[in-house]
C-alpha cells in the first residue's frame, strides 16, 4: 500500500492511492492519532470513498432501461486506484475515471476528482463529479470516515450538534433503509454519550439536519472533533457494536429502501447529471485539539 502524505505545522495526512483513502490524520504537536486504524475483527477500513452509491441496493443491483446492473454495497470507488494529478506539501488531488472495467458495473462515462486541503487544524475534502457522456448520468456521492476514540468505554465520549435537532434517523435492516423512521433519540444539551447500544441496528441516517457540523468530545475534553457537512441532505452515523470508533458519514443519496430494485433514474435521492455538466461538494474535518 502506497502512502502519500500532506502536511502544515499543525496536521499531517496520508491517503493511499487505492480509493483515494485517508489511513492517518495526525496533530504534529502531540502525535496522536485520530483514524480508526481499520482491525479488521471490527472494520478493516479506515475512511473509504463511496461512489457512484451510497450503501446497499436491493439484491446487489439496479435497473436502466430494464437491463440490470450488479453493484456492491458503497460501490466500486473505494477499491480502485486513483491516479494523482496535482500534489504540493499541503494539498493533493486524486483522479478516476470511467474505464472498460467500469462501463461493466455502471455505463456512464465520468471523471472523479477527490482533493485534499489542509488549512491549519483543518481538513478540507472536494468532491467533483463530471458527465463526460452523451447520455444523463446518475449517481451517489459521500465520505465513511472513521474516526479514533482512544480509551473508549472506558473513557466517556459524547457525539455533539450544532443545534437542538430533533434527532429521529431511519434505520436500517441488512443494509437497507426502512422507511418508518424510529422514535427520537434523547439529547442532554445538544450532545448524545456513545454507549455500547448506539449502534446495535446499524447506522443511524438522518436527513433535514438543522446542524451544519457534528463532532464527538471526549469527557476530559483532550480528543474533541468536529465534521463540517453544509449542504449534504444526509449524514450516517456508525460504529460496530464494542469498537472504540465512530463514523461522521456526509452523504449525496442513501442506500435502497426495502422493496423491489429500482431504476437508478427512480431511485429516492439519487443524483443527476446532463451531458457535460459537473457537481462539486465540499466537507471538512476540525481537529478541536491541536
Amino acid at each position: 500500500m502506497h502512502l502519500t502524505t500532506i502536511e502544515n505545522d499543525f496536521i499531517s495526512l496520508a491517503i493511499t492511492e487505492t480509493g483515494a483513502e485517508i489511513k492517518h490524520l495526525i496533530t504534529q504537536k502531540d502525535e496522536a492519532e485520530w483514524m480508526w486504524q481499520a482491525d479488521p475483527d471490527f472494520w478493516p477500513r479506515t475512511a473509504p470513498v463511496l461512489f457512484p452509491i451510497v450503501g446497499r441496493l436491493v439484491d446487489d443491483q439496479y435497473f436502466i432501461n430494464g437491463y440490470p446492473y450488479p453493484m456492491s454495497q458503497h460501490g466500486f470507488a473505494r477499491d480502485r486506484v486513483f491516479d494523482v494529478v496535482n500534489s504540493r506539501k499541503d494539498h493533493i488531488r486524486y483522479h478516476l475515471g470511467s474505464d472498460y472495467e467500469s462501463q461493466k458495473f455502471y455505463p456512464f462515462e465520468f471523471d472523479f476528482f477527490i482533493s485534499y486541503n489542509l488549512a491549519k487544524n483543518w481538513v478540507w475534502i472536494d468532491y467533483e463529479v463530471i458527465n463526460k457522456g452523451k447520455s444523463d448520468m446518475y449517481f451517489s456521492l459521500g465520505g465513511h470516515p472513521g474516526f479514533a476514540l482512544p480509551g473508549w468505554p472506558q473513557r466517556k465520549y459524547y457525539l455533539e450538534f450544532e443545534e437542538p435537532d430533533i434527532l429521529k434517523p431511519y434505520l436500517l435492516d441488512h443494509g437497507l433503509l426502512i422507511k418508518e423512521k424510529s422514535g427520537s433519540i434523547s439529547m442532554d444539551e445538544n450532545s448524545i454519550r456513545i454507549h455500547n447500544h448506539l449502534f446495535d441496528t446499524d447506522a443511524l441516517v438522518f436527513d433535514n439536519l438543522r446542524s451544519t457540523w457534528v463532532g464527538f468530545r471526549s469527557e476530559d475534553d483532550l480528543h474533541n472533533l468536529r465534521l463540517h457537512f453544509e449542504g449534504f441532505p444526509f449524514l450516517g452515523i456508525w460504529s460496530k457494536p464494542g469498537a472504540a470508533f465512530v463514523c461522521l458519514e456526509p452523504w449525496y443519496g442513501h442506500a435502497d429502501f426495502s422493496g423491489q430494485p429500482n431504476e437508478i433514474s427512480r431511485k429516492p435521492s439519487i443524483m443527476h447529471l446532463e451531458p457535460n455538466q459537473n457537481f462539486h461538494c465540499r466537507y471538512a474535518i476540525e481537529v478541536m485539539n491541536y
